[in-house]
């Protein structure tokens, strides 16, 4: 929401500076303003016409990206709402779920205790970090 208001803004802002432009121009060409103040003003509003020329389609593929994700993340969640009760992990089941799982090689290849890095790509969200457990020693009390 933040962003579409920045957007809008944006958007709001380019409109005043064209109609500022025309103005100065219309100023200019009836001799209220000397030549030199039409190119010191018509400078600096160029410049930021130019800026808002550039940010104004980034922030807007921005904001589409992230109508995208939350799009897909709310088909992932209405999945996942549908499919809360699994007794069995079928192939069925996995390709709803899962676009692809990737296994990493070892820390230590000759261990066979070495941690290894698995990543599991979910359809529609990616790949999800968790975050392990801290392995904790257990020392007896003397």
């Amino acid at each position: 929401r933040g962003l579409e208001r920045e957007l809008t803004t944006m958007k709001k802002r380019s409109r005043e500076l064209d109609s500022i432009f025309k103005r100065l121009y219309e100023d200019s060409v009836l001799g209220r303003i000397t030549a030199e103040q039409f190119q010191t003003l018509s400078g600096s509003y160029t410049q930021e016409m130019e800026m808002l020329s550039k940010a104004i389609p980034e922030k807007e593929t921005t904001i589409q990206k992230l109508r995208e994700q939350v799009s897909s993340t709310d088909h992932f969640i209405s999945l996942a709402k549908r499919y809360t009760d699994i007794q069995e992990l079928t192939p069925e089941l996995l390709r709803l779920f899962i676009q692809k799982i990737v296994v990493h090689e070892k820390d230590v290849k000759w261990s066979k205790h070495a941690q290894q890095t698995v990543e599991i790509h979910y359809n529609d969200i990616g790949c999800v970090e968790l975050t392990q457990p801290e392995v904790q020693s257990t020392t007896k009390g003397a």
